[in-house]
């Protein structure tokens, strides 16, 4: 006779608190700001740099795409809203477009 195991209850509701507490709006800021500035930076240094500008422009793409989906997913979420994320694309450009003209 086989014997029979029951599979432990699992309280979700408290899971979901556990989850939802380990969520960091903040530090999801935080790295999309910086993912921004790398991808506006890079933008602004092609312009300066045309010797490896193909291969460079690849990888700015590549960025850029990742960045898009990590917005989309954040809007998707009801973690961030569109003018949210439409201000924080407004800072990250004119920051990194001040800095490649200092330099």
């Amino acid at each position: 006779m086989k014997e029979q195991f029951a599979m432990p209850r699992v309280d979700k509701s408290a899971a979901r608190e556990k989850e939802q507490s380990s969520f960091d709006k903040g530090k999801i800021i935080s790295e999309l700001e910086r993912m921004l500035y790398d991808v506006f930076s890079s933008e602004y240094d092609l312009t300066k740099k045309s010797k490896n500008a193909v291969r460079m422009k690849e990888g700015s793409d590549r960025a850029q795409g990742f960045v898009d989906g990590y917005m989309r997913a954040l809007t998707a979420s009801g973690v961030c809203s569109n003018e949210e994320l439409l201000e924080l694309v407004k800072k990250q450009r004119e920051l990194a477009k001040n800095e490649s003209r200092s330099s």
